[in-house]
This record gives structure tokens, sequence and C-alpha cells, in this order.
């Protein structure tokens, strides 16, 4: 492992392949048959309206040897089988690069510590070097689960890292969805310059010129996967993306009213249950 930068992948195709991995085969139909059997007494209600598992919400936070973790894992209720598929799926995506995911956030967890402590060298200073990660559900409706994780850590350097990373995930299948996915691909350009206006407002810019050190033109900016919440989508674009890291993290806020014609789905359609 690099000291000064802790590992990190780009999660959607890991992601997409676990929660395809844990969806089991669809049940086969019941044969034909002449004879006509009475309807069983008590029938299993189907998956639509089985009954939600309780709430995820699980940390494991500590510090030890000169590490201090912190990771956390917060999902909705949800029918039992699609929390437990999306479960395991998020729990390697809150570990990846850091452990093989446990049964719990806790074993996952201490996994990691030990990973830390064994690869990561002496902490030098007054202050420990820590690793901090959440994935936490921001929105759903729709037929739309979204996502974020986020990350902080120092492992020595000229300075920790941070980024924050978004997930849509579409629930008829427990399935990632792509950029391509969730805006079609004909409203990408006007979505590109609609956050290269915001973008240019919140930071001073003039109409014309460069948008960062890196971006010659609007045209070149790439469009994250939103973050999708109640009122609208936060776009992130994380240190050495788009800018050098002494620029920091850019962000806009683009309110539903706006986004929503611009997406493959709607994920304002219902009221969202609120994690």
């Amino acid at each position: 492992m690099n000291r000064r930068t802790l590992p990190g992948m780009r999660p959607l195709l890991v992601l997409s392949i676990l929660l395809v991995a844990c969806t089991p085969d669809p049940a086969q139909g019941p044969r034909a048959s002449a004879r006509v059997e009475p309807p069983p007494v008590a029938a299993p209600l189907p998956p639509a309206l089985a009954p939600p598992a309780a709430p995820i919400d699980e940390r494991f936070a500590t510090t030890r040897d000169g590490w201090r973790v912190d990771y956390h894992l917060v999902l909705p209720a949800l029918p039992a089988e699609d929390a437990k598929r999306l479960r395991r799926a998020c729990t390697a995506w809150l570990f990846q690069g850091l452990a093989e995911p446990r049964p719990s956030v806790e074993a996952s967890g201490e996994a990691a510590l030990a990973t830390l402590i064994a690869d990561g060298g002496t902490p030098t200073g007054d202050e420990p070097w820590y690793s901090e990660r959440a994935v936490v559900t921001t929105h759903q409706g729709g037929g739309w689960l979204a996502l974020s994780r986020s990350e902080r850590s120092y492992a020595g350097g000229a300075h920790a890292n941070g980024r924050i990373e978004s997930l849509i995930v579409e629930r008829d299948g427990n399935r990632a969805l792509t950029l391509d996915e969730v805006v079609a691909s004909e409203h990408q350009a006007a979505l590109r310059q609609l956050l290269a206006t915001a973008l240019r407002r919140s930071r001073g810019l003039p109409d014309d010129g460069p948008l960062t050190s890196e971006i010659a033109s609007d045209a070149e900016l790439p469009i994250p996967v939103p973050l999708i919440a109640a009122d609208g989508a936060r776009f992130v674009w994380n240190p050495y993306e788009i800018g050098p890291y002494s620029d920091g993290a850019y962000e806009v806020v683009i309110p539903a009213g706006q986004l929503r014609p611009l997406l493959t789905g709607d994920p304002w359609a219902t009221q969202p249950s609120a994690p």
C-alpha cells in the first residue's frame, strides 16, 4: 500500500458485478397439471409485498496503534432479499481496496485496521493517521436508490486526501446504473453546459475562457454521476479530477426542477423514504 495515499478504485463496475452476482436466478413456474389442487392455506406473499427488513446502521470506529478508523454503513429498510444483496455489495464498496468484506462492518473494519497497521508504517507526530469512510443512502424514489461514499484519509505526506463518489441503483433488478443510463445521451450536452454555467457563477469566472487550469473549454467538462437528494442533486469533481489539489473539490447543486427533464427516470416522482 502507498503510505501517502490510501487505495481507491472506480466503484461502479465492481458494485454492478456484486449486485448482479448476488441476485438469484428467477424461480421456475409451476408445471402444468390436469389435476386441480386446492389453494394452500397460507400462501407466501409475493416478493413485491414481502415485509421490509429493518434499516441498516452499522459502524466501526476505534483508535489503535497510531491509527484512527471510522467506517459507517447506512441503508434504508428494504424487502429482506433486496436488503441482503445490497448490504453485501455496499459493504464491499465501503471497504474496497482496504479489506475483503466480512459478515459485518465491525469484522470488516477490524480487517482493514489490521492491514493499515501492518502496511502503513509507523505514524509520526502527536496525531494518529486516519481512515474514514461512509456509505449512506441519500435518496430513494422513482425506482432508484441513490448512494454516496465519502472518504477522508491521512497516511503521511504533505496533506490529507478526501473524495466523494455517487452511485445510483435501479431497484428493479438491483443493478448499478452507468452515467448514460442516468442521463440520456441526447441531453448530456445540455447538462454539461448547465454545469459549466453553474461552475462559472460559483467561482466568479467570466463567460468565456477556461473553467480550470486543466479544462480549457466547457465542452471538455466531464459529467459526474449525480449525488441525488430530496430537492435536487450535487455534482462533485474531486481534487485532481479537473484541477490541482490546491483548488479543492469543485461542486455545484442543480435543483430537481432543472434536472428532471435531463434524466432517464424521475427519482422525485414519489415521496422519498429518507434514511
